[in-house]
């Protein structure tokens, strides 16, 4: 949901930031419905006092439907590597097809 920021197989780089940094426009990682997610976040709130992110990936038309509490973030995209996630993608599948655990 992120191309073409962030495609299939690109390794992103994620640095732990004080939350009240992040601005419209940075691109976070976050905690939703117990996987973590990487969006942009396109607008922030506030309920009760604390800071909250409304995100969107960059393919999709429509914010995601929940904010993202503060507490759930787990950081920053500082960097994003092109392609090397395909060298471990490419790794695990030749594991998965002879049956070894990894």
């Amino acid at each position: 949901s992120m191309n073409p920021t962030v495609e299939v197989g690109d390794i992103v780089l994620i640095q732990k930031v004080d939350t009240t940094s992040i601005q419209p426009g940075d691109i976070i990682q976050f905690y939703q419905d117990n996987v973590t997610v990487i969006h942009r976040v396109v607008r922030t709130t506030e309920s009760d006092g604390k800071k909250q992110f409304i995100t969107k990936g960059d393919a999709n038309e429509d914010p995601d439907f929940k904010p993202v509490p503060h507490n759930y973030v787990l950081g920053k995209s500082v960097f994003t590597i092109p392609k090397l996630g395909w060298i471990q993608i490419f790794i695990k599948s030749i594991i998965n097809k002879i049956g070894l655990q990894m």
